[in-house]
């Protein structure tokens, strides 16, 4: 499966793009990617998580192509913007999976 590439724009003032694939309605991991990379370094596992997952691979600010502000990469705007994408998305909670970071 091919996981559809899409942006989103966040109440955090960033538009960051960020792969998904799975079941709309299955659960929602979201899969954070580690400084210097993007949404990619998860794309070769993608293809073997179950289908009864929804796996969001969003790229962080700063990196891929989702937007660079000139400020705002602390952790605390990282965490703002996983909160917002969540938000966005209509998701109440999800499993995050990270590494790197």
């Amino acid at each position: 499966m091919t996981p559809a590439i899409k942006t989103v724009a966040l109440a955090t003032n960033v538009r960051l793009t960020y792969a998904e694939q799975g079941d709309p309605d299955g659960i929602p991991v979201v899969l954070l990617h580690g400084f210097t990379d993007s949404w990619r370094s998860f794309e070769r596992v993608l293809p073997y998580l179950p289908g009864t997952i929804r796996p969001l691979a969003p790229t962080q600010r700063g990196h891929g192509d989702s937007e660079r502000p000139a400020t705002g990469y602390g952790s605390y705007d990282f965490a703002a913007d996983v909160a917002a994408f969540l938000d966005v998305l209509g998701l109440e909670r999800a499993i995050i999976v990270g590494h790197s970071m």
